[in-house]
């Protein structure tokens, strides 16, 4: 029993939406949108956001069809209040445990 900490490091593979806020978009307005969406949080000047933008554009292919890669990193926190306790400090107790868990963006 007590608490338990998850870390998940993944990469989403992410592409625009289809739909009529993107079907009346211009490809620029949509470039501007996976620069927006790929920028680093922490450190803004890493990207030269009008650059990326340019580069986009350049390879004249439909924004929407772009498939881009978003590192994701999660800590989930498990408290966990009838997980069978071991005899020790260094036992391990492994249980068939399942989470399903459900992401949207």
């Amino acid at each position: 029993p007590g608490t338990s900490e998850l870390i998940v490091y993944a990469a989403l593979y992410l592409r625009l939406a289809k739909n009529e806020e993107t079907e009346s978009a211009s490809q620029e307005e949509l470039a501007r949108r996976v620069a927006e969406i790929l920028k680093p949080a922490r450190n803004m000047t890493t990207m030269n956001e009008d650059l990326f933008v340019k580069v986009l554009l350049k390879s004249k292919r439909e924004m929407r069809d772009i498939v881009f890669v978003k590192p994701m990193h999660v800590r989930i926190k498990l408290d966990s209040k009838d997980h069978p306790k071991a005899d020790n400090s260094r036992d391990v107790i492994l249980t068939d445990s399942s989470a399903q868990v459900d992401v949207s963006l």
